[in-house]
């Protein structure tokens, strides 16, 4: 068995460990009264979406103005054909579409010399106008990936920030946007919390399901706060960018956690 091979095994082993702690003994999430209510609320609501496409130009633009002004991007180890690896900006990475696909997004890298090296970013082909926030969920993943371990105490929360920065970036670019973003991530919940009854053992899927109750919560207070909470919490969110804080203290800081999350009353429109 060659050196990368064993680095692979090694890395995925790592990673295992970390989903298995983030349980903390609470080996499958409960379906109380509260989670309940939520699945019947997103059962029977209708999901209505504005058709509409817009073109990787222009989605490209439109997360480069988002995340130049509201929530800047540092470098990352990019894996490019022609210039090898280099320390550059997210926006640089390959980007390609698949029609074969189970989730909108994936962003591929690999561990390299002690440093994660992204290698590109894949997109469904069919997302239409749902590409501008899942270009934008995948982006903040580039952020948090690039030094995991330091940035995640819970593998549960891996989700998290992407989902909320999908939701702000359609709510600072039109309504069109924000509603089909909205009904998007709604319509995943539902989808999740369904596939989760009789597949409780899947780690990935419960990830979903407590990042996006998180990312409501915070969505929620985001936009029913002043711009001095708005600009704090993205600045908190650069701050996680820069290694300054992780995931679990922001978290603390804006008082966000899956328990206090599990309220119909943020995924209401």
């Amino acid at each position: 068995m060659n050196d990368l091979v064993i680095q692979k095994l090694d890395e995925r082993l790592k990673y295992r460990i970390f989903q298995m702690k983030s349980c903390n003994g609470k080996k499958h999430l409960d379906f109380d009264d509260e989670l309940n209510s939520i699945i019947v609320y997103l059962r029977n609501r209708e999901y209505s979406y504005y058709i509409f496409n817009v073109d990787y130009k222009n989605v490209r633009n439109l997360n480069k103005y988002f995340f130049d002004f509201y929530l800047p991007l540092q470098n990352v180890y990019i894996n490019h054909d022609k210039l090898g690896i280099y320390n550059g900006s997210p926006f640089d990475i390959k980007t390609d579409s698949s029609s074969k696909f189970d989730r909108l997004g994936r962003i591929n890298h690999h561990n390299e010399s002690d440093r994660v090296v992204f290698d590109s970013i894949i997109l469904d082909k069919n997302l239409g106008s749902k590409m501008v926030s899942i270009y934008a969920h995948e982006l903040v993943h580039s952020q948090i990936d690039k030094n995991v371990y330091k940035l995640l105490d819970n593998y549960f929360d891996n989700e998290f920030l992407s989902i909320f920065v999908e939701l702000v970036i359609s709510y600072h670019l039109n309504s069109m946007l924000n509603n089909n973003t909205l009904e998007n991530r709604l319509e995943m919940l539902n989808n999740e919390l369904e596939y989760y009854k009789s597949h409780k053992d899947d780690l990935e899927t419960r990830c979903y399901i407590e990042s996006t109750f998180k990312a409501f919560h915070l969505y929620y207070d985001y936009i029913n706060s002043n711009n001095l909470i708005k600009k704090e919490i993205l600045n908190s969110i650069e701050d996680i960018f820069k290694e300054k804080i992780n995931v679990s203290r922001f978290s603390d800081i804006f008082e966000v956690d899956y328990n206090n999350s599990k309220d119909i009353k943020y995924l209401k429109r």
